[in-house]
């Protein structure tokens, strides 16, 4: 029976069942739901109890065409009849449970880090690997450090890399993600998975409480397959050309004009009045709320949430991942702005704890801001300002993007932006715009702006990016495109008033982005697909 690539994959714990729940109730019932693979780990059992438990479970799975897999135990593994084990690192090795199930179908192994997963995977005779854990759980005594679903991205293109370097008959070797994983969080750990040449998750979701504590375990596990399933039909679209965007960025400024979404902003109070102004001249709504309460009620009714790191603290921080938890699962796009992120370890760490846990749909910033995220340290950050820029924008800009599957915005003289595959060059604005206060956070107002408008066009209109389920869908490249034209072209616009100072010149501003047409963008654009 072969594993699935990318499994729903339960791993029992009676102790976590809720009371009147036997395991063979919620594990049929966890079937029922989608589960593709069920573990049988019994920390606590005796010999004989476990191997009774083994083969009630052994024929509950056969009827269901599922494999069982016996954790850790060989020797209940061979006496009910089971060839599939999964064994952690102080288990006994691949080589030693070979010799003694030579018949062994399956044997998967627990890994950590880079070291472990192609050690684990550089024998045919491993079929999947068990990554975490993800994120805090107490479902084992003795877990590890959380990943989180960064950290879990790398080690598994480091893996699918390495095995690029085999010449393995057995092919590519399956990959559960486990630790603390539950409808709540499992598409952002999916999301973090994605393959960049299919678009399709490379890995599948193992988890304990999220079903077995459940008193229905069957709607649990179903909830699961169904985000697993988005994620295993998504697609790469075409790369796009200069008029395929433009076409598509007039498309999203009309929209937002004739229906402006609401912005939620989470920002800092220096620039909350520019960026309200600016949301206003785009035919947005702007509400700047700082309450975690009412996160879950702005998020059903948002076009998008605009998450600006300004005046971080422990209090905002929380503000900022409660509502990025409710915009992910109500599937409306975010606009990320760290500022300052490389000015302190305060901010590095933080800022890691939030992507950790909000999927971003676009990340904007300067050099040293996407530096710092990204681990460069040719670039330096100077507070919220960079100190030079990269040697090779194009290339920093795409593999940030890949590294954190989202559009990533490059600001700068000349602005760069990129999905992961395609790179666009845009070369308008006035240097003007760095004589005044907020002119960047704004930028993120614009961004978003356009992105509340792909939200609700994204059935509508054709995307030149994955519609990752995340998101909610829509067009997060041409809205980015949309919202640095929007504000450089209108600054050039502005400048040709003839602005006194940065004071007459964020007027004119202002007014720029309240009469810009579509016209305008397109006549103006000086807008390259690298």
């Amino acid at each position: 029976m072969a594993l699935p690539r990318s499994p729903l994959y339960l791993v029992t714990q009676r102790e976590a069942l809720p009371p009147g729940v036997s395991l063979e109730q919620c594990v049929q019932e966890a079937l029922q739901g989608g589960v593709e693979i069920v573990q049988l780990r019994e920390k606590h059992a005796d010999s004989r109890e476990f191997l009774e438990i083994a083969r009630g479970l052994q024929t509950i799975c056969d009827a269901a065409e599922v494999p069982l897999v016996i954790n850790d135990r060989v020797d209940i593994a061979l006496a009910c009849g089971c060839r599939a084990v999964h064994l952690g690192q102080s288990d006994l090795s691949v080589k030693d449970v070979c010799a003694l199930m030579p018949t062994a179908k399956s044997i998967g192994v627990s890994a950590h880090d880079v070291s472990e997963a192609t050690v684990a995977c550089a024998t045919d005779d491993v079929s999947l690997i068990g990554i975490g854990p993800i994120y805090a759980t107490t479902s084992k005594s003795d877990a590890k450090e959380a990943l989180g679903p960064r950290k879990l991205a790398r080690i598994i293109d480091a893996l699918r890399a390495y095995e690029r370097t085999l010449s393995s008959a057995n092919g590519r070797v399956s990959i559960v993600a486990i630790g603390g994983i539950n409808a709540s969080n499992a598409a952002r750990v999916l999301h973090m998975t994605c393959n960049f040449d299919t678009g399709e998750t490379e890995a599948g979701l193992a988890v304990i409480s999220a079903i077995v504590s459940s008193p229905r375990p069957r709607e649990a596990a179903q909830s699961l397959s169904d985000i697993l399933a988005d994620y295993r039909s998504e697609g790469r679209s075409h790369k796009p050309s200069r008029e395929d965007l433009l076409a598509n960025v007039v498309r999203l400024h009309d929209s937002s004009r004739e229906s402006g979404g609401l912005l939620h902003h989470i920002t800092n109070t220096v620039v909350q009045n520019q960026c309200a102004n600016v949301a206003l001249a785009l035919r947005a709504s702007p509400i700047m709320s700082m309450s975690p309460e009412e996160a879950g009620d702005l998020s059903a009714i948002l076009g998008c949430l605009v998450i600006n790191l300004g005046t971080l603290t422990d209090d905002s921080l929380r503000v900022m991942k409660e509502a990025g938890r409710h915009a992910n699962s109500n599937k409306k796009p975010i606009v990320f702005d760290p500022v300052g992120v490389g000015a302190s370890a305060f901010r590095q760490s933080k800022t890691d704890q939030l992507l950790d846990h909000v999927q971003m749909s676009i990340i904007k910033g300067n050099a040293g801001e996407l530096a710092a995220l990204s681990g460069d340290k040719s670039v330096r950050a100077r507070g919220v300002d960079s100190a030079g820029g990269f040697a090779d924008p194009v290339k920093a800009v795409r593999d940030l993007a890949r590294q954190e599957r989202c559009v990533v915005v490059l600001t700068g003289q000349i602005d760069y932006i990129s999905d992961g595959m395609t790179v666009i060059k845009l070369s308008n604005g006035v240097p003007h715009l760095g004589n005044i206060t907020g002119s960047g956070c704004a930028t993120g107002t614009c961004i978003a702006a356009y992105a509340s408008a792909a939200h609700s066009m994204s059935t509508t209109m054709r995307a030149t990016v994955p519609q990752a389920s995340i998101w909610g869908g829509g067009d997060m490249l041409s809205a980015a495109v949309g919202g640095i034209l929007a504000m450089t072209v209108a600054a050039e616009i502005a400048m040709e008033k003839q602005p006194g100072g940065p004071s007459t010149f964020t007027g004119h501003l202002i007014d720029a982005l309240y009469n810009l047409t579509a016209q305008n963008l397109v006549e103006r654009a000086r807008v390259e697909v690298v």
